[in-house]
C-alpha cells in the first residue's frame, strides 16, 4: 500500500512540475484614441519607445514610463516615423523617416527629446526606404536595409554621425530584416537562395561580403534571433499547416523543430536567459492572436494572454521579467501593454518541491497504517 501511495505522488509530482503556468496579467499603458505600434523596451528597462499615429495623420515617435504614466513625444511633423530601436547606451533613438526627399532615410533622435539628426540622404532606387535600422551593441555602426541601383535590397551600414552608407552585400538577391550578433562583428538577415528557392537566414561580416549561409533545410526561413550569448538561433519555417518555429545552432547544422502549434507563429524572440521563446500567434481564429511563450529544453508552449484581442510582437524586457506588445483592444485602437512573464514549474523539482512530497507520503503512511491497526483491532475483538 505504502508503495503504491508514493508512486501515485511521484506520478503527481511528475504531471504537475513543467506543464503549469498561470496566464500573465496584462496593463495597457496607453487609452486614447490612435494606433500605435512596433514597442521597444530601453536598454535599462525603465522606458518604451514606439510609433503613434496621432492627431497630425502622421505617425509620430513616442515614449513611455514601462511602469505607465503619460506619453511623451518625440517627433513632431509631417513625416511618417517607424521601425524605432535604441542605441545601446540608451541616449539615442534610430528609426525610418520618410522626409523631404520623399524616401525613407535612417534618422536618430534624443530619448530625452530634442533636434532629430538625419544619417541618411541618399535615393538609389524609385520608392527607396532604408529599412529596419537597429544599432550595433558596440556603439559603432547602425545597420539597414536598402535598394541598390538594380532594385535589390541589400545590407548597408552607416557611422552614428552619418556619412558614407556601406554596402555590405551585393548580388542579385532580396536581403531584409537585418539584426546584429552580440559582439557586432557580423549581421545576420533573411535571403533567397538560389539553388532552393527558399528565403534562408543568412550573415555577413561587418567588414563586408562574402556572406555566410547559416541554415540549409528546404522551406521558407523567416524572422531570425540570435540568443545572448551568441550559440543559436530562433527562426519560423513553413510545415504545413502553419509556419513552427525552429532552432539551429549559430554555427549552422540540424534544424530543430521546437513548436506544433494549429496556427503560424510569427516574429518569435528568445529570452534574455536563453531559455524561452516568446511570440505571438492565434489561439482559434485570425481576431484573437495571442502572446505564447515556449520553453526551449522541452518545447512546452505556455500562454501569456489569452483572450478574444489580436495581441503583436511580444519583445522580453532587459531582465527578462516582463513583456511588451501592442494590442486591438476594447477601445478598438492599438495600444502598448506590458505583462509579467510568469515562469512556469521547473523541469526539475525544487528541494521544497521534493521536501513537501516527502511530507507528504510520510503523512500517509501514519494514515494508513493507523487505519490498519484500527482494522486488525476491530477483527480481533
Amino acid at each position: 500500500m505504502i508503495k503504491k501511495i508514493i508512486t501515485v505522488c511521484v506520478v503527481v509530482l511528475v504531471v504537475l512540475v513543467g506543464t503549469v503556468s498561470a496566464h500573465a496579467a496584462e496593463t495597457a499603458l496607453t487609452f486614447d484614441n490612435y494606433h500605435k505600434g512596433g514597442p521597444k523596451w530601453s536598454p535599462d528597462g525603465n522606458w518604451i519607445v514606439y510609433s503613434k499615429t496621432d492627431a497630425t495623420g502622421w505617425s509620430q515617435i513616442y515614449k513611455i514610463s514601462a511602469s505607465g504614466g503619460s506619453e511623451i513625444q518625440l517627433t513632431n511633423d509631417s513625416y511618417g516615423h517607424g521601425g524605432v530601436n535604441w542605441s545601446p547606451d540608451g541616449n539615442w533613438i534610430v528609426y525610418m523617416k520618410t522626409d523631404a526627399t520623399t524616401y525613407g532615410q535612417v534618422y536618430k533622435v534624443p530619448s530625452g527629446g530634442g533636434a532629430e539628426v538625419a544619417l541618411t540622404s541618399s535615393v538609389t532606387w524609385v520608392g527607396d526606404l532604408k529599412q529596419y535600422p537597429e544599432w550595433s551593441p558596440d556603439g559603432n555602426w547602425i545597420a539597414f536595409s536598402n535598394d541598390d541601383t538594380m532594385g535589390y535590397r541589400q545590407i548597408y551600414k552607416v557611422s552614428p554621425s552619418g556619412g558614407p552608407e556601406t554596402a555590405l552585400t551585393s548580388d542579385s538577391y532580396n536581403h531584409s530584416e537585418p539584426h546584429w550578433t552580440n559582439d557586432s562583428q557580423y549581421i545576420y538577415y533573411n535571403r533567397l537562395d538560389p539553388v532552393s528557392g527558399y528565403s534562408h537566414i543568412y550573415k555577413v561580416p561587418v567588414s563586408g561580403e562574402p556572406d555566410i549561409k547559416v541554415t540549409t533545410e528546404d522551406g521558407g526561413h523567416g524572422g531570425p534571433h540570435l540568443s545572448k550569448d551568441g550559440t543559436f538561433f530562433v527562426f519560423t519555417r513553413f510545415i504545413s499547416p502553419a509556419t513552427q518555429l525552429f532552432q539551429v545552432s549559430s554555427s549552422g547544422g540540424a534544424e530543430t523543430q521546437l513548436s506544433n502549434a494549429p496556427f503560424s507563429i510569427q516574429v518569435p524572440r528568445i529570452s534574455p536567459n536563453g531559455q524561452y521563446v516568446c511570440y505571438s500567434r492565434q489561439k482559434t481564429n485570425p481576431t484573437d492572436q495571442n502572446i505564447y511563450h515556449i520553453r526551449i529544453a522541452d518545447a512546452q508552449e505556455f500562454p501569456v494572454t489569452s483572450d478574444s484581442f489580436n495581441h503583436f510582437r511580444p519583445r522580453w524586457s532587459p531582465d527578462g521579467t516582463k513583456f511588451t506588445y501592442y494590442k486591438q483592444d476594447a477601445t478598438g485602437y492599438q495600444q502598448i501593454y506590458v505583462a509579467d512573464f510568469v515562469p512556469p514549474k521547473p523541469l526539475i523539482p525544487t528541494l521544497s518541491d521534493v521536501v513537501l512530497l516527502m511530507l507528504a507520503v510520510l503523512l500517509l503512511s501514519v494514515l494508513v497504517l493507523s487505519l490498519r491497526r484500527r482494522a486488525a483491532g476491530y477483527k480481533a475483538a
